[in-house]
């Protein structure tokens, strides 16, 4: 199963476009927030399952958050502004210990990274239009295969993984 995951893409379909045709393989995507009608328009685009969730800057009744069986893992699914990700991941740590999520994914910091802690691996696919820490547009691809899970963070325009 390859969960593919976005975040923070604020209206460039330009780059949501080319995050598609690398994502061909998606056996289901997540949005996580900023913009949520970037999401729909990745849903009408692909014949898999599109997940998403409300950020600081939709507005409308998308779920701030979703906890979702993907391949028989829990996954808490979040934009991460509510859990002030930006200073740190404790609240985000905690609260995918009570959701007993496997997986947490946010956003919101448009700074990719991958932790592993306490048996929770966090993912942030860093931001398809503005990237922080990274010279080009991120998105993430978690590679789920029964119980083992296999996050990695790819930039848009450069062949390899960061």
């Amino acid at each position: 199963m390859k969960l593919y995951v976005v975040s923070d893409t604020h209206g460039n379909r330009f780059n949501i476009d080319v995050f598609l045709k690398q994502a061909v393989d998606a056996d289901c995507i997540a949005h996580l927030g900023d913009v949520t009608t970037d999401a729909k328009y990745i849903a009408a685009k692909v014949e898999c399952p599109v997940i998403w969730v409300r950020g600081n800057c939709d507005f409308g009744l998308e779920p701030q958050e979703l906890i979702k069986d993907i391949a028989g893992i829990k996954v808490l699914i979040t934009h991460g502004h509510l859990l002030s990700v930006k200073s740190d991941i404790f609240r985000l740590l905690y609260r995918a210990q009570e959701a007993q999520a496997k997986i947490a994914l946010f956003g919101h910091t448009h700074i990719s990274m991958i932790e592993y802690i306490d048996g929770i691996y966090f993912v942030n696919p860093g931001s398809l239009s503005r990237p922080i820490n990274s010279e080009s547009p991120t998105f993430a691809c978690i590679d789920i295969e029964g119980s083992v899970i296999k996050p990695q963070i790819y930039s848009l325009y450069h062949k390899n993984k960061e």
